[in-house]
């Protein structure tokens, strides 16, 4: 995947930031640069050609001699000084142009958050290669960038199919892991933030794939208003419930695969034909239904059907081991269960 990454950056900054000029321009500038040359050796060694030559440029410099005077009593320091002063001239537009290139890089970059930015200088480059020094950023933004959310998924798919994807596809995931979509601290961000998401002119780019911790009924999604501005009955939405058998299945598949990796940390620290011996083996099996031998079996399965998502299931399952780390001759009791069911109830929210 990285190396296919770093392919596709470079195949794309080769194809935007392109050389200022083509290999054909250059060869067209040798060229002329050759002929005019060649032309000028041909006229010198002629007396002819030298002397036709000639006299429009006596001309020339005697009309500068009578605009000024200075060039016939002084004429180097004339031609020094006129010489600075279009050399200055030159640098100081040629900084100009470097500093408004700059400072368009800039602006974009100002309205675009990333992790790590370009550097300016190789924006700047990238702009003007594509667009001429008159081009706002406004206008760059609006071409490029896009000002809605529908806006720039498309110009962001057009610029996948031209690296060679077929098309792109966002999964939106731990919305309340996002410290201003936290929950606890702000009650109602998730849920002005689910109502912008779920918009018909957004969802209809497709592709889309978002998982919200609660339900459309918890989240305000089921209004009026709501209903009408993200047209559910055109998408796929669905309440992702987990049942108590799907849960069960999970906890002891998770457990398994951590009864794995403590026999490879054995394996490694004692060896493996000491891990392998029947004797260890049988000392320390343990299944996940042996947790809850103190649990009756009606217990279990109403607490574990007030559940309804995975992460729901973890959160019980690691209060659970800790009370088992705190008691580890005493086992669960449904009492635990209990507790530990109704702050995963309480954490998930």
């Amino acid at each position: 995947y990285a190396r296919t990454d770093t392919y596709s950056l470079s195949w794309l900054r080769a194809a935007l930031v392109k050389s200022k000029y083509t290999p054909l321009q250059v060869a067209a500038g040798v060229g002329v640069a050759a002929t005019a040359l060649a032309g000028g050796v041909a006229a010198a060694r002629d007396p002819d050609v030298a002397d036709a030559l000639s006299a429009p440029a006596e001309h020339v410099w005697e009309q500068l001699e009578n605009a000024l005077p200075p060039l016939r009593s002084h004429p180097k320091l004339v031609l020094g000084a006129l010489g600075f002063a279009a050399l200055g001239g030159a640098l100081m537009w040629r900084r100009y142009l470097v500093a408004s290139s700059l400072g368009r890089a800039a602006e974009m970059q100002a309205q675009v958050r990333v992790v790590k930015q370009q550097p300016p200088a190789v924006l700047a480059g990238l702009l003007d290669s594509q667009f001429s020094p008159q081009d706002k950023t406004d206008t760059i933004r609006l071409l490029v960038i896009g000002i809605s959310a529908h806006q720039k998924l498309e110009l962001l798919e057009r610029l996948l199919v031209q690296l060679g994807y077929e098309s792109v596809t966002v999964f939106g995931d731990c919305f309340d892991e996002v410290t201003l979509l936290d929950p606890v601290r702000f009650p109602g961000a998730i849920k002005v933030f689910a109502r912008e998401i779920c918009r018909n002119d957004l969802l209809n780019f497709g592709r889309l794939h978002f998982f919200f911790p609660d339900s459309r009924l918890a989240l305000d999604l089921s209004t009026d208003k709501t209903l009408k501005e993200a047209r559910f009955d055109r998408h796929f939405v669905r309440d992702l419930v987990w049942s108590r058998h799907q849960l069960e299945e999970l906890a002891e598949r998770r457990f398994r695969a951590a009864q794995d990796a403590l026999k490879t940390e054995a394996e490694a620290a004692l060896g493996k034909d000491y891990v392998n011996d029947p004797a260890y083996q049988e000392a320390t099996k343990t299944s996940f239904a042996d947790l809850f031998k103190k649990v009756r079996g009606e217990d279990f399965s109403s607490y574990l059907s007030k559940l309804s998502t995975p992460r729901e299931l973890l959160i019980m399952m690691t209060e659970m081991f800790a009370r088992i780390e705190a008691h580890p001759e005493g086992g669960l009791t449904a009492q635990d269960m209990e507790i530990a069911v109704t702050k995963a109830m309480e954490q998930a929210v």
